[in-house]
């Protein structure tokens, strides 16, 4: 009997410790998931600190590169088309696709600022196409500004997991200076998706669509 007393008392400490740390360890990811929607959630390993990202809205998880370190806030948005938002069907015309809807996933880690995901559901996905219009709305405020001259550049990189295009600018100013423009947009395509990724590191970049599921 006194065995048997011994044996769960321990059982019980092993539970309540294993708790007690797992509560503890979590508390950063909780509070970051109390402001997301259902579907929307940031995981964190039990050792190691590894940070994740699972959205079963748009169909996609990735890590979150050790680079990066953790994640101090998350937001998300979903935009469906709607006459009386026209948020998409203004980018329908500008894009000259037929876009349903839109999630937008923002993270913004503790030391290489923001991480942006986007996903268009698009009915014909013409990809070429898609990103030479959608240069015109990343570079339009350049352009606005009638000081530069903006030259998009489109860029194939070829994976053995996924085809990806990247497109960033280069901007030369009429008096004379040339720069490259930030940040730098990887996009590419996987069933009736468009993802686009956004950051100013172009290997980190890659490395989330590399090592996501989407």
């Amino acid at each position: 009997m006194a065995r048997k007393l011994i044996f769960f008392s321990l059982v019980f400490i092993l539970i309540g410790g294993g708790f007690f740390y797992w509560w503890t360890t979590q508390k950063d990811v909780r509070e970051l998931n109390k402001t997301l929607p259902d579907g929307i959630r940031i995981t964190k390993s039990l050792i190691g600190n590894d940070y994740g990202v699972v959205n079963k809205i748009d169909g996609y998880e990735f890590k979150v590169p050790k680079e990066l370190h953790e994640p101090e806030s998350v937001i998300y948005k979903n935009i469906v088309d709607d006459s009386e938002l026209g948020y998409l069907s203004e980018m329908n015309k500008i894009l000259q696709e037929v876009i349903f809807s839109e999630g937008v996933l923002g993270l913004q880690t503790k030391e290489q600022g923001v991480i942006e995901v986007r996903t268009f559901k698009v009915s014909d996905i013409n990809l070429n196409s898609f990103i030479e219009k959608f240069s015109y709305l990343a570079f339009k405020s350049y352009e606005s500004a009638k000081t530069f001259e903006v030259s998009p550049k489109i860029e194939e990189i070829t994976t053995s997991q996924v085809n990806i295009s990247k497109l960033c600018g280069t901007a030369k100013s009429y008096y004379g200076s040339e720069f490259t423009l930030s940040p730098t947009y990887y996009f590419f395509t996987k069933s009736s998706n468009v993802y686009l990724v956004v950051h100013d590191d172009d290997e980190l970049i890659k490395k989330i669509i590399l090592n996501g599921k989407w």
